[in-house]
């Protein structure tokens, strides 16, 4: 298992959904992004990635720009777990 999957792994351990744990270490990683980007890096539709981003704005973990077009950003993972 690659250092990706376990820390996937480690978050569902934290209640998040397996699209919601893969969303939030791809803007981790790669840093804030749209959601078209997304979609393409996830391999998923724009929609999904909407719904998935709303979840985790609403868990506290993802946090939208002002901008337009908005860029989606990780919380800190220690204030997101908290």
């Amino acid at each position: 298992m690659d250092d990706e999957a376990i820390f996937v792994s480690r978050l569902i351990g934290f209640g998040l959904s397996e699209k919601e744990a893969r969303t939030y270490l791809q803007l981790l990683k790669y840093g804030p992004k749209t959601p078209s980007p997304l979609a393409k890096a996830l391999k998923t539709y724009r929609e999904d990635v909407h719904r998935t981003l709303t979840a985790l704005i609403d868990k506290g973990m993802v946090r939208p720009s002002l901008d337009s077009p908005t860029m989606y950003a990780a919380v800190d993972l220690d204030a997101a777990l908290n």
